[in-house]
């Protein structure tokens, strides 16, 4: 019920299931929660109560669910990452990763409210996810980080949020490609400069 409210917008039928005892992080079949609804969809005030309600935060959906909500662009930036490391690593290694990625469809992969709001662009509920405690470190198929997938959809916002909140501005996926690449491959030249002038180079 507080997912079929959430689709809808209902913030204030979401209040009165919470108050009646409704589970808060309760997953469809396909893995999907009332805060991924609300995070994807732009949903600030559902999402608030949510959070204030206890959902969890961290909870992560399936693959049929991000297939539902958009997330294609997931292959094809690991495609380009592939591309990518052929000019700079061994054949070997690259036909291993090619390999993995022909795979992708057949994974079970798992994406976070977080993600959601910042592929969406909404960047007021990624903040309200980051200082209501999210986790900025969570990694994505690949080793991508959270700082990573907010540098390659090129929002400058949530990527400096990241930073303040304590997020692993070192990290590298399995490539050993950092944030700033995934900002430049993004063509996201404002998140470049937020990362370069956070000393993330």
């Amino acid at each position: 019920p507080v997912i079929a409210a959430a689709l809808s917008g209902g913030t204030e039928t979401a209040a009165l299931l919470i108050e009646a005892g409704a589970d808060v992080s309760a997953m469809n079949d396909d893995g999907t929660t009332a805060l991924m609804v609300a995070a994807k969809n732009g949903y600030y005030d559902t999402a608030e109560i949510l959070i204030a309600a206890g959902a969890d935060m961290d909870c992560e959906s399936t693959r049929e669910t991000q297939e539902k909500v958009g997330f294609g662009d997931s292959i094809e930036l690991l495609r380009r990452v592939a591309n990518h490391v052929w000019f700079v690593s061994d054949k070997m290694e690259l036909l291993d990763f090619t390999h993995e990625i022909k795979g992708f469809q057949d994974e079970t992969i798992f994406i976070t409210p977080l993600v959601f709001s910042i592929s969406e662009g909404h960047s007021d509920i990624a903040e309200l996810l980051i200082t209501s405690g999210a986790s900025v470190d969570w990694q994505y198929f690949g080793g991508a980080t959270v700082l990573m997938y907010a540098a390659y959809h090129g929002d400058p916002y949530v990527v400096e949020l990241l930073v303040h909140a304590g997020c692993d501005i070192q990290a590298k996926d399995m490539m050993d490609l950092n944030a700033m690449w995934y900002a430049i491959d993004g063509n996201s030249p404002a998140a470049a400069k937020k990362l370069a002038e956070l000393g993330i180079n």
